[in-house]
């Protein structure tokens, strides 16, 4: 299975070009995580879900 992840820092940016890229691989919706976050750290939500599916 593969899975995608995608990060912006706020809602107001645009991520439908790379959901179109990730959907162009061959993922599905339910396989691509998404957060809304700083990229400061890697304490975000989604990202710690797909770290957890991946393990």
């Amino acid at each position: 299975m593969k899975y995608g992840y995608l990060r912006v820092s706020t809602a107001q940016q645009h991520i439908d070009r790379q959901i179109d890229a990730l959907l162009e691989m061959g993922l599905d919706n339910s396989s691509i995580y998404i957060d809304y976050e700083s990229g400061k750290d890697f304490n975000r939500k989604n990202y710690k879900k797909l770290i957890r599916k991946l393990n």
